[in-house]
C-alpha cells in the first residue's frame, strides 16, 4: 500500500500545483492583454512580460521532476532511485550513512507526516455543532 499511497500523493500534488501554476500564468497573461495601449511601458507590464515565460519554465521543470518521482514511487522497490540519490548525497556528508538509514527515514516520513498533521488538525479544530444533533 505504500506504493499506491506514494503514487497517489505525488500525482495528486502534481495536479494541484499544475492547476495553480496554470491559473496564475493565465491570470498574468490576460492582465497583460487587458492593459490599455495608451498605458505605456509600466513596471507591471514589464514584470508580466518577463514573469510568464519564467513561470512556465519553472512549472515545466517541476512537472518533469514530479513525473519522475511518481514513476519512481510506482516502481519496485518503491522510491528506489530517490533512495539511491539520497544515500549517495548523504554519504558525501557522513560516510556512515547506509541505505537502511535512508529507508527508515523514508518510512518515517511516509507514515509519520500524515499522522502528525492529523493530530495537529484534531488539536486545532473547534468543537462543531452539527444540525442533526
Amino acid at each position: 500500500t505504500t506504493r499506491l499511497r506514494c503514487v497517489f500523493y505525488v500525482f495528486f500534488s502534481l495536479a494541484v500545483i499544475v492547476a495553480i501554476a496554470m491559473g496564475a500564468t493565465t491570470e498574468i497573461f490576460f492582465s497583460l492583454m487587458a492593459t490599455p495601449p495608451d498605458a505605456g511601458l509600466s513596471f507591471g507590464v514589464v514584470v508580466a512580460v518577463v514573469s510568464v515565460p519564467l513561470f512556465l519554465l519553472a512549472t515545466a521543470v517541476y512537472v518533469d521532476e514530479c513525473v519522475d518521482v511518481g514513476l519512481d514511487a510506482a516502481d519496485r522497490p518503491c522510491f528506489g532511485l530517490w533512495r539511491a540519490t539520497i544515500t549517495v548525497a548523504m554519504k558525501s556528508v557522513n560516510p556512515k550513512i547506509h541505505t537502511d538509514h535512508v529507508e527508515k527515514i523514508l518510512i518515517c516520513m511516509i507514515e509519520g507526516i500524515p499522522i502528525i498533521f492529523a493530530i495537529i488538525t484534531i488539536a486545532m479544530s473547534t468543537s462543531l455543532t452539527y444540525w442533526y444533533k
